[in-house]
């Protein structure tokens, strides 16, 4: 019988020590996720994990008291019985008999309650924290609501405490993207994600540090349309270019006065409206050379033609970016045969001159732009 109590504490020991576990390693995000489907101990889990404080002084008072509980009861309920198995075993033991059957039960329990009543419960909470704390919130809730005087005393001693000691309670760290790309990482060696999904989310991730200048078309490079251009030159031009958009300029590209889209252009010859440039004609979005990729993605959503030009420090246009150009900053290269990179036979790369300098760190993992120098060039030729 008293062995058979001993089990029921190892027992009542493990679930304390397994809802604490799994409240404090549970993920919001997934129990919000059982909230939706309508789980109402999802709710109380939640609330749980969001406010732990009084969840885990009760927990901390019943681990305490079950451990005194085991180590008062073991050593003087079952002390006794070994103590006159050994004394008939070993009968020259006989008066130190007591001690040494106390010392081996005390030994015994203190085993069987790290087993039983600690590890293998933290072990089951770890392996899934958000079903365990659904699983024990609501008992844990009406058990911290029973040890409520004996909590609040404690919380105020703590806080006292913590207090004369200086240390000061900041409130919840937010989460930095470095501790998502790391969680990431994570999730990909144990199956979770997928590699693309990891450079996606690091690639959205970057897009708040990454300047417009990295990922521009070159003016070099823009195509496009003079505002006095016939018919026929415009319609040579989308033929042989196939933008969906290109900039319309008065005389040279620095004079750049609105941008078109080649479809409105095709709707309003469908419409059979006789051809004007003007009319179809869209104000530019112009932003400087300085501005971020997630900025400038902003902007797009609310501008009618999802392309920025990009000015230079004195004013001169130096080149577009597009939405594509930031897209492809998450999702990568959407055009997967660029000829921009090319590995050769032998090993060697073949790199495009207009290839963004910044970007040669995950191809060349050794090479890097000395920190000096970050801003004086965007692509590899202007590195050379």
């Amino acid at each position: 019988m008293e062995l058979l109590f001993l089990i029921v504490l190892f027992a009542i020991n493990g679930v304390f020590a397994m809802s604490e576990l799994a409240v404090v390693s549970v993920r919001s995000a997934r129990l919000q996720s059982f909230i939706d489907e309508g789980d109402q101990s999802a709710v109380a889990a939640l609330k749980l994990a969001n406010a732990p404080n009084r969840f885990l002084s009760t927990v901390q008072i019943g681990i305490t008291l079950v451990g005194i509980v085991i180590g008062a009861f073991g050593g003087s309920a079952l002390a006794g019985d070994l103590a006159q198995l050994l004394t008939q075993a070993f009968p020259t033991i006989e008066d130190i008999a007591y001690q040494v059957s106390f010392a081996l039960i005390v030994a015994l329990t203190t085993y069987l309650n790290l087993v039983i009543g600690e590890l293998v419960p933290k072990r089951i909470a770890l392996n899934n924290p958000e079903r365990m704390a659904m699983l024990v919130a609501r008992p844990m809730r009406w058990l911290s609501i029973a040890a409520a005087p004996v909590v609040t005393l404690l919380s105020w001693s703590t806080d006292v405490l913590t207090r004369l000691l200086g240390i000061r309670n900041e409130g919840e760290n937010s989460v930095t993207d470095y501790e998502i790309v790391a969680m990431m990482r994570e999730g990909l060696r144990s199956g979770s994600f997928q590699q693309q999904e990891q450079e996606m989310v690091k690639g959205a991730l970057e897009l708040d540090d990454l300047f417009v200048r990295e990922i521009l078309t070159p003016r070099t490079e823009i195509i496009w349309l003079e505002q006095d251009d016939s018919l026929e030159t415009i319609r040579e031009r989308i033929l042989s270019y196939r933008f969906s958009a290109y900039p319309v300029c008065d005389g040279d590209l620095d004079h750049v006065i609105g941008v078109v889209r080649a479809k409105d252009l095709l709707a309003q010859l469908l419409r059979g409206e006789a051809f004007a440039l003007r009319e179809v004609m869209l104000p530019p979005l112009f932003v400087p050379e300085t501005a971020l990729a997630l900025d400038v993605l902003n902007r797009f959503k609310t501008a009618p033609v999802h392309m920025a030009i990009i000015l230079g420090e004195y004013g001169g246009i130096d080149g577009l970016v597009t939405l594509n150009d930031i897209v492809e900053e998450v999702v990568g290269d959407v055009d997967m045969n660029d000829p921009a990179v090319t590995r050769r036979a032998d090993g060697s790369w073949l790199l495009d001159g207009n290839f963004s300098i910044h970007d040669m760190e995950d191809i060349l993992p050794l090479f890097q732009v000395p920190e000096d120098e970050e801003n004086d060039y965007n692509t590899l030729a202007g590195f050379v």
